[in-house]
């Protein structure tokens, strides 16, 4: 069985820097590994990246599709964290214009801060003046509409392939949503509301999950997995 995971940092491990020297010990502290080993996963499969948006949460897992196809006999369990809808990711066209997309091509934009590729950063000035426009006429609107637009993606993509999966709402508090888009979501989507009211350990002086608190969030996570299956 694989477990397949995708999100922003707090599923990538961020601010968990000083407790690991690579990428192998990174991902040994993370909530994917630990909900893995919950449920006898033999490959744990971690897309996860810092500053990610949802646009690169579902470009990601669908390029993973793509490029992973499983075997007949391979069952796959889903768990994506989806992240604050202002984020977005600009894509930096390389000169040969390779159809050979790579993760390191897209900058990831968000409110505070502006992440490029080491090989396009002589483009700051313009993208983070373009991110300033565009996170100044963002509207909470839009969110609640890229939500939605991702979950009915995913949604689509995993019932294509015949796999279980599950949504968890970490940042995005759809309670904020009027109350007939929560329904909807709650309805028609496998969508593991609250994260930001789960009691979890945070690191000191950083909103991030401390490690302990990413085995509590996996466990949080397998009791809603199992919630489900009690439906």
């Amino acid at each position: 069985m694989i477990l397949l995971t995708n999100g922003c940092s707090w599923t990538w491990g961020g601010g968990l820097e000083s407790f690991y020297k690579n990428d192998d010990m990174r991902l040994k502290l993370c909530w994917p590994w630990h909900l893995g080993m919950m449920l006898g996963a033999d490959e744990i499969v971690n897309l996860a990246m810092g500053c990610g948006s949802n646009q690169r949460i579902w470009r990601t897992t669908i390029d993973w599709m793509i490029h992973h196809q499983p075997e007949d006999n391979q069952d796959i369990i889903a768990v994506i964290q989806l992240t604050e809808p202002s984020r977005y990711e600009h894509y930096m066209e390389e000169s040969n214009r390779s159809w050979e997309i790579r993760d390191i091509q897209w900058a990831r934009c968000k409110t505070d801060s502006v992440q490029l590729p080491g090989t396009h950063r002589n483009f700051r000035k313009q993208i983070e003046a373009y991110n300033d426009t565009r996170m100044g006429l963002y509207t909470e609107i839009e969110g609640m509409y890229d939500v939605l637009s991702v979950c009915a993606a995913l949604h689509s993509l995993f019932k294509m392939h015949k796999i279980k999966y599950y949504i968890w709402d970490f940042s995005i508090n759809i309670a904020r949503f009027p109350k007939k888009y929560q329904d909807f979501i709650l309805e028609n989507f496998s969508y593991i509301p609250n994260g930001p009211s789960w009691n979890y350990e945070r690191l000191s002086n950083d909103p991030h999950p401390s490690i302990l608190g990413h085995q509590q969030i996996a466990h949080k996570i397998l009791q809603s997995i199992e919630t489900f299956g009690e439906e």
